[in-house]
């Protein structure tokens, strides 16, 4: 999985490198112009779409993880943005990376701290590696999205030449502009957070198999054995 996470990485970062990296990206989006964007919009629709699937799947699972290790923190703003349905217009995406990462920061001192789970977490946390595992396939799907995005984005903004349109366009690809720039962090530390995630589960006995199936599938991959 680093590999592939590792790839398109760059790829991500190569695209917004034509517009001088995410800020200039943002700056370029303020250049103004007649078009009013609508394929870009309609990609920047679905790059908001694939992060809010995404989240979902990792909230559902945080929520379990949660409850796995006796963490009750956050717990009912997890479950409300867990529940949420999938938006084009997601503007809880921000909050809903700062959870996730949270619960992978509890998970991680639970397990520095040498504690296992008894039996109920044992089968709460095997509960969690489905949406985790569909959560994680999805995220590398958004990080195709966006390198799409930026690309298609970069191209509309040579043809910008009104100043008129300048605040319009930057109200137009407002979340995309600041969930874009939450994807390449995110995404490098879920490469962490699931060698983290697959090996507590072996750990403490959990089977695996299911989850290694459902990222590989989904074409991540992760130690096996």
């Amino acid at each position: 999985m680093r590999l592939t996470i590792t790839l398109i990485t760059l790829l991500f970062f190569s695209a917004f490198g034509h517009v001088q990296g995410i800020g200039g990206l943002k700056n370029a989006f303020g250049g103004g112009a007649d078009s009013s964007g609508g394929d870009t919009l309609a990609m920047q629709a679905a790059l908001i779409l694939g992060m809010s699937k995404s989240t979902k799947f990792l909230l559902e699972s945080s929520v379990m993880i949660n409850e796995a290790i006796g963490s009750k923190e956050n717990s009912k703003e997890l479950k409300n943005l867990a529940s949420q349905e999938p938006s084009e217009t997601d503007k809880n995406l921000q909050r809903k990376f700062e959870l996730i990462t949270e619960t992978r920061e509890r998970l991680a001192d639970f397990s520095a701290d040498g504690k296992t789970l008894d039996e109920a977490g044992k089968k709460r946390f095997e509960q969690a590696l489905g949406p985790y595992a569909r959560g994680t396939v999805l995220m590398l799907a958004v990080v195709a999205t966006s390198i799409e995005f930026v690309q298609a984005a970069t191209k509309e903004i040579t043809n910008i030449k009104n100043p008129m349109q300048i605040m319009k366009i930057k109200k137009q690809f407002e979340i995309g502009i600041k969930s874009g720039k939450q994807v390449p962090a995110f995404f490098k530390a879920m490469d962490e957070s699931t060698k983290m995630v697959w090996g507590f589960a072996k750990a403490n006995d959990i089977p695996t198999k299911n989850f290694s199936a459902q990222l590989k599938e989904g074409g991540a991959s992760i130690p096996s054995g």
